[in-house]
């Protein structure tokens, strides 16, 4: 009897599912015992916590927000593996994951038969070991790497030369490397299926539907046909707030909403609150007079955030530059002061290009006149994270708390850092 095929391919927030590490993105490719390809699975799983190492996999706490959980999308994964040989390259980690995922959920699960295609490389002598290396001598393209579903992909062919190599049919190398004979698979429970899923792609589309966020506020005032006048200065403190770290979260969006139908704004009034707030940005970039290319770039981001189309960004730059001094109205910089600060998740800058450890953030901020709290709290000032869609713990609790949430970037720029 010949088994289906199911390459597996997680990327997860650490190392450890014994340390709380999650799934973050899951992709199976299955296929018959001959290799030829019968579904493709793949979703981004909301972690329900950090997403860990962003610069490793590539996804940020924002692309999982909206993303299933493993419970949600649980039954859709094991009707994957129902009735085949589990494959995976060093595939112990993809199946620790797997198991911990499902004993979270009250499921004790046996991944059995599985083959791993890094043992599989060695027996066939590959010098390689990682996916990318083993790829590379068997002419296998991996692009990009760290994905899931490419993973997959390319460890199912990967999977299928090496059989070749060898001679093998998929269940006799299973065997061979675990020393037994499997006649049927791990029976599963029943699981409810049909789940949403996410694609990174789907995920990217979403984000850039929202990067013009205000376009759809001032579509809703508008709507409320609201009237009076605005109290820009107090408004466009929040925007300030809202634009610090140059990203926008769910959250901001609506208490920017609430604070435009609060003071009474006009759709043409928080229209023009955006046009000076990016006016006053671009002034105080002009002030040692060059703009470069990074700042006009900056700048053009922050216009389309706000709404603005890009040639009236771009006319508001170039009228800027053809100033002879600095105009009234710039946004003054907020000091931190005296303020109390929290870290959470894993820090993304550098200093003197050596990644910065939570001791040295908190040393530096000590040493910026804060005042560093080991947790959150309603009387907290601030939260700094790597990421402000941050999901860990701590960003969640200084959500329900209303604790101002500040991406590193913004936090270390505010301290002149």
């Amino acid at each position: 009897m010949d088994l289906d095929v199911a390459v597996v391919d997680v990327e997860t927030t650490g190392f450890s599912p014994k340390l709380h590490d999650r799934v973050v993105e899951i992709a199976i490719v299955r296929l018959t015992a001959q290799g030829e390809r019968l579904d493709e699975y793949e979703t981004l799983v909301n972690p329900e916590r950090d997403v860990g190492p962003t610069h490793i996999h590539g996804i940020t706490a924002q692309d999982v927000r909206d993303a299933p959980t493993f419970s949600d999308v649980s039954g859709d994964v094991a009707a994957r593996l129902q009735g085949a040989i589990f494959v995976g390259h060093n595939v112990g980690f993809d199946s620790r994951f797997l198991t911990a995922e499902y004993a979270r959920l009250g499921h004790e699960i046996d991944l059995a038969p599985r083959l791993c295609t890094m043992r599989l490389a060695g027996s066939t002598g590959l010098a390689a070991r990682s996916l990318a290396a083993c790829c590379a001598e068997c002419a296998i393209s991996v692009t990009p790497q760290h994905s899931a579903l490419c993973d997959a992909r390319a460890e199912a062919e990967l999977l299928m030369t090496l059989l070749r190599r060898c001679d093998l049919t998929a269940l006799d190398a299973a065997a061979e490397f675990s020393g037994g004979l499997y006649e049927t698979a791990f029976a599963w429970p029943p699981l409810p299926s049909g789940a949403r899923r996410l694609t990174r792609r789907e995920s990217a589309a979403a984000r850039e539907a929202t990067s013009t966020f205000v376009t759809e506020l001032v579509r809703r005032i508008s709507a409320a046909g609201l009237g009076g006048a605005a109290e820009t200065i107090a408004y466009t403190e929040i925007l300030d707030r809202a634009l610090e770290d140059r990203v926008i979260t769910r959250e901001e969006i609506e208490g920017l909403h609430d604070v435009a139908l609060a003071l009474g704004m006009t759709a043409s009034q928080v229209f023009d609150a955006h046009w000076q707030y990016v006016e006053a940005l671009a002034t105080m970039a002009w002030g040692d007079g060059v703009l470069t290319n990074q700042e006009r770039s900056d700048l053009r981001h922050v216009g389309a955030l706000l709404g603005l189309e890009v040639e009236v960004a771009q006319a508001i730059i170039d009228a800027c530059a053809r100033s002879e001094g600095p105009a009234s109205g710039c946004i003054p910089t907020r000091s931190l002061a005296g303020c109390s600060v929290c870290f959470t998740g894993q820090l993304a800058r550098t200093v003197d290009g050596l990644p910065i450890e939570r001791s040295r953030a908190e040393e530096l901020a000590q040493s910026a006149g804060l005042t560093v709290k080991s947790g959150v709290s309603k009387r907290l000032d601030v939260l700094v994270c790597a990421d402000p869609h941050s999901l860990s713990a701590k960003a969640r609790k200084a959500r329900d708390y209303g604790v101002r949430i500040m991406g590193e970037e913004a936090f270390w720029r505010t301290l002149g850092l």
